[in-house]
């Protein structure tokens, strides 16, 4: 294998829902000719039930790894701009660490 596949999963259903398209389109158009990896990175909430129905559903073996989002203990939680987006905080504090 020369590459691996990332994603990262929240767990609302619309979530999952699209995570399983993406997946079926991945299988049918990428992986068929090009086989690697794929992880799913997620959050706790994420059960061991919907991981294996998502596997399931496409046909796909992921390797999942868990991933803790938390506001570190050095911010100042009254002060931050926006708590309503702290979840897309998280994500793009994810991708480019």
């Amino acid at each position: 294998m020369l590459g691996v596949i990332t994603y990262l999963v929240g767990s609302q259903r619309k979530y999952i829902s699209d995570f399983k398209h993406s997946l079926i389109l991945l299988k049918r158009n990428y992986l068929s000719t090009y086989p690697c990896d794929v992880i799913a990175f997620h959050e706790k909430e994420l059960s061991f039930d919907t991981r294996k129905e998502v596997e399931e559903a496409c046909g796909i073996h992921l390797i999942w790894i868990e991933v803790l989002f938390v506001i570190p203990d050095w911010i100042d939680q009254s002060k931050l701009w926006d708590r309503d987006h702290i979840g897309y905080c998280h994500m793009c504090r994810f991708w480019t660490s």
